[in-house]
């Protein structure tokens, strides 16, 4: 018989001799013992996040859930391997030569998984959170291990990974059940100002969002050769930020028109350079 067909006999006979070795008393504990456990670690995972899930916070929800699912899963592993006769000694040297390893070429993703860890024990921020990093607004839609989902005021998705929250100025938008929303309003140098913070003061008593209590915060911010500059701050409710937000420019232009008060114009800077050839 030529090399060409000895070869896949040769390979035929290997299999053979590997499954008459096999205990298959064992194998079959083993396959009972997966074909059990993996349902009941993803049964008992989720009536753990059922219980839990008015009792604490989404984000811990989440991460009690992970840990009984991957810890439960390496035990049913173990379980099957010691079944096998796989020595559990000789697995676990290998597995640290792995991990050292898997440490030097995936340096980002364990950095991701310490800060998620941290984020875990500060909570800067919860599921269902509108936060703003890295100039970027959204509601929080899930935090794992290696990053966090945002969806995007325009409804797309944004990835964040947790090394990048870390170094980043992180701002939790609905954290209180307040805000003040600010603007600067800008006037001529020739308006009165008192009736002018007068005029302010009473649209955001009439605004339907705008809290009596705090008390809205209008004060002089600079003084210029042909304008003033206000800063205008009015108080809502955390859930009402964004309608106050798209409401009050446009209640504070018709007011200003009723009452003929000017804002003035922007200057635009004439060009000077030397006219360009012909």
């Amino acid at each position: 018989m030529d090399a060409k067909h000895s070869a896949p006999t040769e390979a035929i006979n290997d299999i053979q001799q590997i499954f008459d070795l096999m205990n298959w008393d064992n194998a079959i504990i083993a396959l009972f013992i997966a074909a059990v456990g993996f349902p009941l670690i993803y049964a008992f995972a989720r009536l753990v996040r059922g219980i839990c899930h008015h009792r604490v916070s989404a984000h811990a929800e989440f991460v009690w859930h992970k840990v009984i699912v991957y810890a439960g899963s390496v035990l049913v592993i173990i379980t099957i391997l010691d079944q096998l006769g796989v020595k559990l000694t000789t697995l676990l040297g290998a597995a640290g030569i792995i991990t050292v390893a898997l440490g030097f070429a995936a340096q980002t993703s364990l950095s991701n998984m310490v800060n998620g860890i941290f984020m875990f024990w500060e909570k800067p921020f919860e599921v269902g959170d509108m936060v703003e990093i890295d100039d970027k607004i959204g509601f929080v839609l899930a935090i794992d291990m290696l990053s966090v989902k945002i969806r995007m005021l325009d409804n797309s998705m944004l990835r964040v990974p947790n090394n990048v929250i870390a170094k980043e100025n992180t701002i939790n938008i609905t954290r209180f059940p307040i805000r003040r929303y600010d603007l600067e309003v800008r006037v001529k140098v020739d308006e009165d100002i008192h009736r002018v913070m007068s005029v302010l003061k009473d649209i955001a008593a009439k605004n339907k969002y705008s809290l009596d209590e705090p008390e809205t915060w209008i004060s002089l911010r600079t003084f210029k050769d042909t304008h003033l500059d206000i800063h205008y701050g009015v108080w809502t409710q955390t859930k009402n930020y964004i309608p106050l937000k798209r409401c009050l420019g446009a209640e504070i232009k018709a007011r200003f028109d009723q009452e003929g008060i000017e804002i003035p114009a922007l200057q635009v800077p004439l060009c000077t350079g030397p006219a360009k050839q012909a």
